[in-house]
């Protein structure tokens, strides 16, 4: 996250126990301070999968997992 305003974009590779696949090696997680996370969720989801749609949880007040249309991974999470 960040505190000063701006967005961050983390990166990972698979867990050790996970078999690789190509998308899976690669995980990026971006964190957002305000509600331009919709308009970027929308984007990786055309053309890809909403594995779990934006909403609510007891961590954030959106956080979502989709799928892009090239098999990345994207986690994205809007800071409470």
């Amino acid at each position: 996250y960040s505190n000063n305003g701006k967005n961050i974009l983390n990166v990972c590779d698979a867990a050790p126990e996970e078999p690789l696949v190509v998308g899976n090696n690669m995980k990026m997680d971006m964190f957002f301070d305000g509600e331009e996370i919709h308009l970027i969720f929308d984007a990786l989801s055309k053309g890809g999968k909403v594995i779990t749609p934006l909403g609510k949880t007891y961590f954030s007040p959106n956080f979502g997992f989709v799928i892009d249309k090239y098999g990345i991974y994207w986690y994205l999470m809007q800071m409470p």
